[in-house]
């Protein structure tokens, strides 16, 4: 649906929320006006409005930030879940086995959303967290999302190109569908400081009938990882795929967060 076709006030508290979760330093007043291409005279009762009822709030510089009235709302995306919590219990599983953060993601656009972490302390600040959202291209978890789709779906996605996060992301489109080729023919992707530094990262899909629908990784700090930490890592990963995919399987009514079905 394009823009014009949408209700504009709605469409503009929609885009407020997806701007504002998309940086941790929040956005002011003046850039979220220019990014919504709005005057700020139109712009700041809508903010007014979502201040008041905690959605956002002004952090200490200024900016705006999500609110703790979004957060309880976006929560209950995942909460009441019986599935997403079978899938917690074997990531739970996955986490303590190898002695590292574990993820559970589904692909939004171009991007990695994050749905389920189990963390371990870590030298390292792994900045990913339940909620956030990353690109794609520059995460090992993104990669293994990617590899569902075809070279003309992956440019579709970014065309704008693809921006570097660390010195080591990926920026050109052929190493990208190189790496995503790797990944459809091993079963598994791979990522070292591309999308945060020190740290790397071994993924596998997560498939219904075939179509990739989810992923999980395992991050680590990269002084931790070894050839015998990967073995063991892609032998826990993929027992734990196996058993998401079973669980899915047996209760696709509850699938919610990305298509179960390649869309015509």
């Amino acid at each position: 649906m394009q823009e014009e076709k949408m209700h504009r006030s709605t469409y503009r508290v929609l885009k407020i929320f997806e701007l504002l979760s998309a940086t941790s330093e929040g956005m002011s007043l003046t850039g979220l006006a220019q990014k919504l291409e709005i005057p700020k005279g139109s712009l700041h009762p809508i903010l007014k409005t979502m201040q008041a009822m905690n959605f956002i709030r002004m952090n200490d510089n200024g900016n705006y930030t999500i609110g703790q009235a979004a957060y309880f709302v976006g929560s209950s995306y995942t909460k009441n879940s019986d599935l997403l919590q079978e899938i917690d219990y074997v990531l739970k599983n996955l986490s303590s086995a190898v002695n590292q953060t574990a993820y559970f993601s589904v692909l939004s656009g171009g991007e990695v959303l994050y749905l389920l972490e189990e963390r371990v302390p870590t030298p390292i600040t792994i900045q990913a967290k339940r909620g956030y959202k990353y690109p794609a291209y520059a995460t090992g978890i993104g990669k293994a999302l990617l590899s569902g789709k075809t070279e003309k779906d992956i440019k579709t996605l970014y065309p704008e190109g693809l921006y570097k996060l660390t010195e080591y992301t990926i920026d050109d489109f052929d190493t990208l569908f190189s790496q995503v080729e790797e990944t459809q023919k091993s079963g598994y992707s791979f990522e070292k400081e591309e999308s945060n530094k020190d740290v790397q990262c071994i993924a596998v899909p997560v498939k219904y009938k075939e179509n990739v629908i989810a992923g999980m990784s395992v991050a680590v700090p990269v002084f931790y990882y070894s050839e015998e930490f990967e073995k063991k890592a892609m032998e826990e990963l993929k027992k734990a795929k196996q058993h998401i995919e079973k669980l899915i399987q047996d209760n696709t009514q509850e699938w919610v967060y990305s298509p179960l079905e390649t869309e015509a």
